[in-house]
């Protein structure tokens, strides 16, 4: 799917024609132009998203709340962890339905609302293609989150480890470590947002 994705004038947002660079122009136009230009959407969209997200978990949390009443803290305290992990993973992947309109607004022409419904409407069918790549999102957060803490926790020194500013670094480490592993995710949404690039592709439905 990659490698499909990387061909030469296969682009997941469009086809961008070559522009040559204007005299008397500081800026050189890159891939990134169109991303620049739709900033505002893009942000927007992300908020959305979030505030979602918080409201599914939020829901989940007082589904818990109400199970622990009913069996007790005693029996659900051997499942927390593992419930609260299939919550993440479940809201998330709902949510993944959204993500397809970034795409959707970085190559231009669309409304924030239509890009919404819009990706909502391509979401339909590939939901297990979706919940794979939320899997292999988060597990790949947390492997790459906990390897970096404890890499650094082995590789630092005692007395550096003690320093004010070492949790901040080792934070940072790890955010920039999880990021990472994100890109198969948002490749998925962005084929997602191209029928012609998905249906070239490998990417699976359910």
């Amino acid at each position: 799917m990659v490698s499909r994705l990387l061909r030469p004038g296969n682009h997941c947002f469009g086809r961008q024609p070559a522009r040559r660079r204007k005299r008397g122009s500081s800026l050189i136009p890159d891939r990134h132009q169109r991303a620049r230009e739709h900033l505002g959407a893009v942000f927007l969209v992300a908020l959305i998203t979030f505030c979602v997200f918080l409201a599914g978990f939020a829901l989940s949390e007082f589904v818990q709340s109400a199970a622990v009443r009913v069996v007790g803290w005693r029996r659900f305290s051997r499942f927390s962890y593992a419930t609260s992990l299939i919550t993440v993973v479940t809201v998330a992947s709902l949510v993944s339905w959204l993500g397809a309109s970034i795409p959707l607004l970085v190559r231009g022409n669309t409304k924030l609302s239509a890009a919404l419904k819009r990706s909502v409407e391509l979401s339909s069918g590939y939901e297990g293609a979706l919940f794979l790549l939320v899997v292999e999102s988060i597990a790949g957060t947390l492997v790459a989150g906990y390897g970096t803490f404890y890499a650094l926790h082995l590789l630092v020194p005692s007395t550096l480890r003690h320093a004010a500013w070492y949790g901040w670094a080792v934070t940072l480490v790890a955010v920039l470590a999880s990021a990472a592993v994100e890109p198969p995710l948002f490749i998925g949404l962005s084929l997602l947002a191209d029928p012609e690039q998905l249906n070239a592709s490998s990417l699976p439905s359910s």
